[in-house]
This record gives structure tokens, C-alpha cells and sequence, in this order.
């Protein structure tokens, strides 16, 4: 049996997300930063709204899942360090983290410790922040509860350009069911996502979202959730 949680950009409405810290709408799109031609530092989040679940106590493994998002990075003005965005697993949905090479995952007082709310996020950064351990100013890599990535990948090695303002396609999949299996993209290299670990900071319900600063950024997201219930588990 299968218990699946599935949306859309197309059929979100304002009720179904939930916005925070500069997010705003523009034009069918979602606007994680302000439209400022000025230096600026700025982070939001954008949430679906209903608590997702990601563990049922009839199975020992977390959901399933696979999320589909279009997105760009466009600097207004060339002075100014660009930005980044992170697609996060997070039961936290009222605070949003700082911003600069936080990401608005967290905030300076909770340096990349893991002592503040927990997450699992995939962050796609324009920012070679040596505190948090970045290779480069054109990369993705897998946070769990920490800025420094357990798993980083160059994207200039795909003839991918962060900065460039062109429409970047993202897939992210997570098989609950098999270990090692990771996260998949189309057109980045395979990052191995450590599921043990992520496993270990699943909660029952979490809250999923995007997050980003200083730059616009147009978000189109389609998301799918899948958790299929094993009843000869014992509970």
C-alpha cells in the first residue's frame, strides 16, 4: 500500500505555501529575494504548507521521494557577491537562518554545529565560502544539519553556470527502501547522499522548502512524496 503526497507549482495556491522572511510572487513564479539594484543581503523560504510524512510506523524505511524545480540566479548588481539556493527537509517553519554563506539555513549563532533545527538540504551555491569549506563559487552539495557539505560536486564540470542567469533544471531522488542508491541528477554527477545518515534525521513530519539571498531567484516546483506501508513490519 502507498501513501503519497504529490504537488505542483501549477496547482499551489497561497493557502498551500507558506512564505517567509523577502519570498515573494512575481509573475507565476516564486521570488526568494527582493528586487533590489543595491548591495543587499536578503533570505527567504518558501514551504508547502501541510506537514509531510516521512516515516509510518508500519515500515522501517523513510519515504521515497523525487522533487523537479526550475530555477535561475540573476544578480541586479554586478558589485555585489551572488547567491544560492538550497531545497531543505526541515520540521522547522518559522525561522528563517541568515543570510551570505548561510543560505537562510542557519544562523551565525549556530555555525555549522548541528545544534539548531535539524535538516537535510541540497544546496546549489555561487559563494566559495572558506569557513563552511567550499571548493568552489559553482557547486551543489548535500548539508545534513551542518553548512559544511558531506558531499560537494563541481558544477562547472558539467557546463552548468550558476551565475549566468539561465534556467537551471534540478531533479532531486531519495530511494527510503535502498541504501547507497543517492541522489540522481540529469545533467551533475552522481553525489552520494549517505541515506543512513539522512535516516537518522527524518522525524515523522517535516516541512519542505527553498531557500536563498541576495539575488532574485525564480522557483517552478513539482514534488512527489512516497511512503509504501509494509504491514508484516512489527511496530
Amino acid at each position: 500500500m502507498l501513501a503519497i503526497t504529490e504537488f505542483d507549482f501549477g496547482t499551489l495556491t497561497l493557502s498551500s505555501l507558506k512564505l517567509l522572511g523577502d519570498v515573494h510572487l512575481n509573475n507565476g513564479s516564486v521570488r526568494l529575494t527582493r528586487d533590489l539594484a543595491v548591495p543587499n543581503f536578503g533570505a527567504g523560504r518558501v514551504l508547502y504548507s501541510k506537514p509531510v510524512r516521512f516515516k509510518q510506523p508500519s515500515t522501517p524505511f523513510p519515504a521515497s521521494f523525487s522533487t523537479f524545480f526550475t530555477f535561475s540566479v540573476n544578480n541586479l548588481n554586478p558589485s555585489s557577491i551572488c547567491g544560492g539556493l538550497a531545497f531543505i527537509i526541515s520540521p522547522n517553519d518559522e525561522v528563517v537562518g541568515d543570510a551570505d554563506g548561510f543560505l537562510g539555513l542557519q544562523s551565525v549563532e549556530d555555525p555549522g554545529s548541528g545544534s539548531g533545527s535539524s535538516f537535510v538540504a541540497v544546496e546549489f551555491d555561487t559563494l566559495m565560502d572558506v569557513e563552511f569549506k567550499d571548493i568552489n563559487s559553482n557547486h551543489v552539495g548535500l548539508d545534513l544539519n551542518s553548512m559544511v557539505s558531506s558531499q560537494v560536486s563541481d558544477l562547472g564540470a558539467t557546463d552548468i553556470d550558476l551565475k549566468s542567469g539561465d534556467l537551471v533544471n534540478c531533479w532531486i531522488e531519495f530511494s527510503g527502501s535502498i541504501c547507497g542508491e543517492g541522489e540522481r541528477a540529469r545533467k551533475a554527477e552522481k553525489i552520494n547522499k549517505k541515506e543512513r545518515e539522512i535516516k537518522k534525521r527524518q522525524r515523522k513530519k517535516y516541512k519542505k522548502g527553498s531557500w536563498g539571498r541576495i539575488v532574485i531567484l525564480d522557483l517552478f516546483w513539482t514534488c512527489c512524496v512516497r511512503i509504501r506501508e509494509n504491514k508484516d513490519y512489527p511496530v
